[in-house]
């Protein structure tokens, strides 16, 4: 349960700090980020998410454990890797933002609720570091 505090914090510390910003979002992409080949020592590739569902693109080992991890709801409607690219302007600056995954769920099971999730989210994975 204590991920879950901290995770909240952690959410309201941002939404805090997006309070002080004022950007304007030029356009929003379906699908234009593509997870590129891996040159490096880090893990990257396609993962199944469940029979009937597919495989779907991860960048990182914490990325493939969040697939497993939604994958066990049994709500689960389906998972999409980099769904969108949001392009926005922040003051001066044209910047681009790709959530890792967008999460669809039938029905909100209570431990993602408390996460914060609802039928349609999208999520960034990070280390809680």
């Amino acid at each position: 349960m204590n991920y879950i505090r901290q995770a909240h914090g952690i959410r309201l510390a941002l939404a805090e700090e997006q309070d002080q910003f004022h950007v304007l979002i030029e356009r929003v992409e379906q699908a234009r980020r593509r997870i590129p080949l891996s040159r490096g020592a880090h893990t990257q590739g396609w993962h199944p998410v469940r029979k009937g569902h597919g495989a779907v693109a991860f960048e990182s080992r914490l990325e493939r454990k969040v697939i497993d991890a939604l994958a066990t709801h049994n709500t689960l409607v389906s998972l999409q890797s980099q769904p969108v690219t949001v392009t926005y302007w922040d003051g001066l600056v044209s910047r681009h933002y790709t959530p890792d995954f967008l999460v669809r769920l039938a029905k909100v099971p209570t431990g993602l609720a408390r996460l914060g999730f609802g039928e349609r989210t999208y999520i960034e994975v990070k280390p809680l570091e």
